[in-house]
């Protein structure tokens, strides 16, 4: 059975739930638009200015930030 990784795009949905927000409320408060997000979740190709809108509303940790830096 193959173990699923841990990836950005998961750290980004489990923050996104542990700040009680929906997808919705977080494109809406960061200003990233919906398709922009959703491609960047995708593809991982986050700009410095849109992680920077991410972690002012749901806070990242260095753990977070690793699997960014390592492009998981």
């Amino acid at each position: 059975m193959n173990k699923h990784s841990t990836t950005f795009a998961d750290a980004i949905r489990s923050r996104t739930a542990l700040a009680g927000l929906g997808t919705g409320d977080l494109v809406r408060k960061t200003k990233i638009p919906a398709s922009t997000y959703r491609k960047r979740m995708r593809d991982g190709t986050w700009t410095r200015d849109e992680l920077i809108a991410l972690n002012r509303v749901i806070h990242f940790e260095a753990d977070d930030m690793k699997l960014f830096f390592e492009g998981k």
